[in-house]
């Protein structure tokens, strides 16, 4: 089976990271590597936190009842999670 190179998630797209370091994925019931995941670098780590702050200030303003059925909110929180 052939290993996976994952990306990071920001701005609502998985990015490749530019590091040569990665953290080994394992499929937990069998205990086989399934994939790869960046070891981000420092550049690319500050900018998915520029990348959440600015998510923040927008999906922050937004009232909870508008939010639970924007698509837009849902977009911009998941960015901040995932980051």
């Amino acid at each position: 089976m052939a290993i996976k190179t994952l990306g990071y998630f920001t701005n609502n797209q998985f990015v490749q990271s530019k590091t040569d370091k990665y953290y080994p994925v394992f499929n937990p019931s069998t205990g086989e590597q399934i994939a790869q995941m960046p070891r981000c670098t420092t550049d690319e780590i500050a900018q998915v936190i520029d990348n959440a702050h600015e998510a923040y200030k927008k999906w922050s303003r937004v009232p909870s009842k508008e939010c639970r059925s924007s698509t837009a909110c849902v977009r911009s929180s998941t960015s901040i999670w995932t980051s």
